[in-house]
């Protein structure tokens, strides 16, 4: 059986709390570019436990196109 995680969409604000923004650093290590995604995507955020397990911030490209600008999960997962 796969495990399942509530995802929450969160404020894509740089920087981000300590637990995300490692995980955004962990999956690119360009934190100017790591901001510029923020400012023009959205995030959300998996969580296990109340603890964040994985993140994603996606961007809108075109009127029916988004794109995965980031993601990173534990290794726990």
């Amino acid at each position: 059986m796969a495990c399942t995680f509530p995802i929450e969409r969160e404020m894509a604000v740089w920087p981000p709390p300590a637990p995300l923004r490692e995980l955004l650093l962990d999956a690119d290590p360009d934190e100017r570019r790591i901001a510029d995604h923020l400012a023009h995507g959205e995030l959300y955020v998996a969580k296990n436990c109340g603890t964040a397990a994985g993140v994603i911030v996606i961007r809108q490209t075109r009127e029916h196109t988004w794109e995965i600008r980031s993601e990173e999960h534990t290794s726990e997962l």
